[in-house]
């Protein structure tokens, strides 16, 4: 017997406050747009993509002055992981930790490495750029293995890719400039990716699921 209950993300993926409040207590303009960097939580992934994302982004900023990039880093990447790569560009982003939800939702668009991250901006209904690249051998095997058409968990749940994924080659400064952009600039298409997100998150069922679980799971004890 199986049961749905829906996914706990629903309950903890919450900002602490409004988005004005959260521009105040980051100490940010308010008439900045901000990209959010999520480069992973394992250091190889730092090491493959934060170069490709900090290129990227300031790229973005000769196109779009005005926007703020904020990195947000996991628990288990120190300072010392990302430094050297912010030595190699121009601009100083802001970096931050412990608050991932706040930032995550006052992004214009997030540049985020594949996994729970793009289902936590998808809760927020933030549009995104997926990226993963992995060595090519796990990657060939990887493919051999698994038959679904796409990487990011957004994308898998809808059945579609709502939010663009560049994967291996396709992770590069270019792309990324390309698809960020888009979001940047076409308010329709910014609007359409989050109606999409809001789907997405339906699609995880509604909050309590942990306690519903722990109910149905008492319940059959009985």
């Amino acid at each position: 017997d199986t049961a749905f209950f829906g996914h706990p993300l629903l309950d903890i993926v919450k900002p602490s406050g409004s988005k004005e409040d959260i521009y105040h207590n980051l100490n940010l303009d308010p008439s900045c747009q901000v990209v959010g960097i999520l480069p992973g939580s394992r250091k190889n992934e730092i090491q493959r993509l934060l170069p490709i994302m900090l290129e990227a982004t300031g790229r973005l900023l000769e196109k779009f002055p005005n926007i703020q990039p904020i990195i947000v880093l996991a628990s288990t990447i120190t300072d010392k992981d990302v430094l050297p790569y912010l030595e190699a560009v121009s601009f100083k982003p802001m970096l931050i930790r412990d608050c991932t939800y706040d930032v995550l939702s006052i992004c214009r668009v997030a540049l985020i490495s594949s996994g729970t991250a793009t289902l936590e901006a998808a809760c927020l209904r933030i549009p995104m750029v997926i990226l993963y690249k992995l060595n090519w051998l796990t990657y060939l095997l990887g493919r051999l293995l698994i038959r679904i058409p796409f990487i990011g968990l957004p994308n898998i749940i809808a059945g579609k890719e709502v939010v663009p994924e560049l994967v291996q080659s396709k992770a590069n400064v270019w792309n990324v400039v390309e698809k960020a952009s888009l979001f940047i600039e076409n308010d329709h298409l910014w609007t359409g990716a989050r109606d999409d997100l809001s789907d997405v998150r339906k699609r995880l069922g509604c909050p309590g699921a942990t306690k519903k679980a722990a109910e149905m799971i008492l319940e059959r004890r009985r």
